[in-house]
């Protein structure tokens, strides 16, 4: 039972990355015309959460995952700033994806309920 808890929780973590992935190069793609008519590059925040949001939505829909699936997305553009110092300031949305369920291991010695991946996406 072991082989194939371990092979069923692979694949949630790939599934969980490429929605990660997913999430992030979508709210990157939501920008402030306005700020980039000035040559800065803002993101939209509210947008980029709520496309992130609305995707994890339709994730759920679409698969059989039972627990609780979120996102959460961190900002670095010219309105926030950037968390690296001393190098090239690049404008990036990273996104985290937790899944919350039950225990994905059938056996007692071995517990995990949480999953958790995480994606980057620059804009360069």
């Amino acid at each position: 039972s072991y082989q194939g808890d371990m092979e069923n929780f692979v694949r949630k973590q790939a599934f969980l990355k490429f929605t990660a992935e997913e999430c992030a190069a979508g709210a990157a793609t939501l920008i402030v015309d306005e700020e980039y008519a000035e040559g800065r590059i803002v993101f939209n925040y509210e947008e980029g959460q709520s496309y992130a949001d609305e995707y994890i939505k339709y994730v759920k829909e679409k698969t059989k995952l039972k627990g609780t699936l979120s996102c959460s997305l961190a900002f670095e553009d010219d309105n926030i700033g950037y968390n690296i110092k001393n190098v090239e300031s690049i404008p990036a949305v990273n996104a985290v994806v937790r899944f919350e369920t039950e225990d994905v291991f059938r056996l007692p010695m071995i517990t995990l309920t949480e999953i958790e991946r995480s994606a980057r996406y620059e804009l360069e």
